[in-house]
């Protein structure tokens, strides 16, 4: 039978019939543990790239969709934060990645969930599943590799330059956003302006919406208090829909 992860089926049909608003989880999950401790070190350990064939195919579905432009980077990323808790921290990484591109192909009509079922039962039925057609294109994957996802649109007008001082907004929105928890409320300095991006908030919900992007630099204790590590800094990359002047 040919290499497929057992656990292929990672979608749950039933939201595709729950609407949008309802669909919708906040980015505060387990998804976003930045600057959180509790955890063991980060042990450095020598494995391969891919440690299944299946592997390999769900690496390359991400720089096939995102460069045919069915998906994009933000949308994948808010696919795999919609994940549930449970199955996010105990499911390997990669079916991160196949939840995310199950639940999207669904949702923007690219695939049926009668479809994903049939695959599902062929991949888990007693014959062979006859992955044959279904290649992404090398040429496709190659090229959106080396190119990147550009998501650059020249220079805005931005409120801050370096040298400023600003203060991460205390807001929790709903959907996707890449301000993560741990540097609301925090107060930094601006280090450089980056120019102006697209918004990873509005672009995983199709609208594309330009904002400065600012490399913002923090003191350890303004975030995790006086047993912080000293001589150290912390810098973040966050748009200014994120940043306010401090009071």
């Amino acid at each position: 039978m040919n290499s497929i992860h057992p656990l292929l089926h990672t979608y749950e049909s039933v939201l595709v019939r729950i609407p949008e608003r309802l669909r919708q989880r906040r980015m505060d999950g387990v998804h976003d543990m930045g600057g959180t401790d509790g955890f063991d070190p980060v042990m450095p350990v020598e494995h391969p790239y891919f440690t299944a064939d299946w592997e390999r195919r769900a690496f390359a579905m991400l720089p096939s969709l995102v460069g045919q432009d069915v998906i994009n980077m933000h949308e994948f990323r808010h696919g795999v934060e919609r994940m549930g808790g449970v199955r996010y921290l105990s499911t390997p990484y990669y079916e991160h990645w196949l939840a995310a591109f199950e639940r999207l192909l669904v949702e923007n009509g690219i695939v049926s969930a009668a479809a994903v079922e049939r695959r599902l039962d062929a991949a888990l039925g007693d014959g062979d599943l006859d992955l044959s057609g279904g290649d992404p294109d090398a040429a496709t994957v190659t090229a959106t590799i080396e190119d990147g996802h550009v998501s650059e649109r020249g220079v805005d007008d931005p409120a801050f330059e370096a040298g400023d001082r600003v203060q991460v907004r205390n807001e929790h929105p709903k959907g996707h956003t890449r301000c993560p928890d741990y540097l609301r409320r925090a107060s930094g300095t601006v280090d450089a302006v980056h120019g102006a991006f697209v918004l990873p908030d509005a672009n995983a919900h199709g609208r594309e919406v330009v904002d400065p992007l600012y490399a913002v630099r923090f003191d350890p204790e303004e975030l995790w208090g006086p047993d912080a590590e000293r001589n150290e800094a912390i810098y973040a990359d966050l748009w200014e829909r994120y940043l306010e002047a401090p009071a």
